[in-house]
Parts: structure tokens; C-alpha cells; sequence
């Protein structure tokens, strides 16, 4: 037999079973006390402070320490060792310019992580809360130096375009 108890019961169950929360938004976390992706690069200064970085970044790859802007002119016609020295600084190529080496880790390290920074500020756009104008201003940022970051890994490590037959 049925009474209104056991009716409100069956009621406040089926209330219940569908008002509650998808599985989904219990797991999903969203932290306040650090920065994460789901509280990162919201507005606009979140992207203005992301791009400050890559200028810094790209500072500190031309211009760090004594010798790096001379890794750019080691071995063409504007430079080279002239101390003779066999295994500094380029003086030898199969000595100093190997995949390990202190010069050549340092600049694919520093790029990549340009470009890698780049590709952060570039896939968090669409979540953003950025107008139009301000979505197209940081895009052109972060693809500039991105670009700059490829072109200069060309430089160093390519060659590849001036070898081929035309």
C-alpha cells in the first residue's frame, strides 16, 4: 500500500537523483592559492606579463655572458678563434661544436624554451577574456618572437635552403 510517506520518500530520492552535480564538476579542481592553467592567462595582464617573459627570454639568449653574441659570427667571414686554442670556443669544430656542447645546448635550450612560452600564451587565447583588439595584439607578440626563436635555430643550426639546387 502506498502512503504519502513513502510517496514524499520517492519524491525527495528522485529530487535528489536529479539535481545533483554530473561526476565531472566533483573532480574538477580549480586552485586559488597558485597559478594553474584554469587561473593563468584570464585577462589581459595575465598576457602582457607572459609576453614580458618572452622578452626577457630572448635578452638573455643574445646577450648572456662575454662569448654568446660571438656564437653567432664564430665560423663565417665576420669571426673566428683566432687564439688557436684546439677545444675553446669554437676553435676546433669536431672538438667544441658537438650536440653536447656548451655552446650549442645553450642556444637550443634557450630557444625552444621561447618558443615553447609562445606556443603557451598562443593556445590560451581562446579561454581568455581578451577583447578582439587585445587577442590580435598578443597573437602578433607571441608569433614574432616565436618566429624570431625558429629564424635564429635556422641561422645556427640549419643550412639546408643554401645547399639546394635551383
Amino acid at each position: 500500500m502506498i502512503t504519502i510517506k513513502n510517496t514524499s520518500r520517492w519524491i525527495v530520492l528522485l529530487a535528489l537523483i536529479l539535481t545533483s552535480c554530473n561526476e565531472k564538476d566533483i573532480l574538477k579542481e580549480v586552485p586559488l592559492d597558485f597559478a594553474s592553467p584554469e587561473n593563468s592567462f584570464v585577462t589581459v595582464g595575465d598576457f602582457n606579463s607572459a609576453v614580458y617573459s618572452l622578452y626577457d627570454l630572448t635578452r638573455g639568449t643574445l646577450s648572456e655572458g662575454e662569448h654568446r653574441p660571438m656564437d653567432y659570427h664564430y665560423g663565417t667571414d665576420l669571426g673566428y678563434n683566432g687564439a688557436q686554442q684546439l677545444n675553446e670556443r669554437f676553435g676546433s669544430y669536431p672538438a667544441t661544436l658537438t650536440p653536447t656542447s656548451v655552446q650549442a645546448r645553450f642556444h637550443w635550450q634557450q630557444y625552444y624554451k621561447i618558443i615553447s612560452s609562445a606556443n603557451i600564451i598562443l593556445n590560451r587565447m581562446s579561454k581568455s577574456k581578451l577583447t578582439e583588439p587585445q587577442k590580435k595584439l598578443v597573437e602578433a607578440k607571441a608569433k614574432l618572437f616565436r618566429g624570431l626563436a625558429y629564424r635564429n635555430l635556422a641561422h645556427l643550426y640549419g643550412g639546408y635552403l643554401s645547399n639546394w639546387k635551383r
